[in-house]
């Protein structure tokens, strides 16, 4: 399930990749696991952070500097000070996407999620949305993967 729009390979693994490109992904708003929400105590926010994180601040602003793709999701971001990936914050917090919106209110972390997984290539809500739509496999392939042409060996 993306967010909407897939990732392009480069902003999520760092590599370009020619026909894994950023496209819009109707129906994945129809996944039970499209939006979710986690909440963290800034206390709990900090200490996961120090465990998987080298050389943070405690005494500097929980997060900020947000970095993000043309689709939403986090390249990078400070925490504590500290700049890292998007990657590694979703696998820190737990996060079932790195499309994430953070808020801090009254000691409290929210961070709101959209979509689930890595986003590139493929959705397969996006793809069984486009099926139900008419759509035939070499057109659902077409559109995930970019320039891409279906031919027989």
């Amino acid at each position: 399930t993306s967010s909407g729009y897939t990732e392009d390979a480069k902003d999520v693994w760092g590599k370009d990749t020619p026909y894994l490109r950023r496209v819009k992904s109707e129906g994945d708003e129809l996944s039970p696991r499209y939006k979710s929400e986690e909440t963290f105590t800034s206390d709990e926010f900090i200490n996961k952070a120090a465990e998987k994180i080298e050389g943070i601040d405690q005494s500097k602003k929980l997060y900020g500097n947000i970095k993000r793709s043309k689709s939403g999701g986090i390249i990078t971001l400070e925490i504590c000070g500290t700049e890292i990936k998007g990657t590694e914050f979703r696998s820190i917090y737990g996060l079932r996407s790195t499309n994430a919106e953070l808020s801090e209110e009254n000691g409290t972390v929210k961070i709101e999620v959209t979509g689930f997984g890595h986003d590139v290539g493929m959705s397969q809500y996006g793809a069984n949305y486009l099926a139900a739509k008419g759509r035939d496999y070499k057109d659902i392939l077409k559109h995930y993967y970019s320039g891409v042409k279906i031919e027989k060996r």
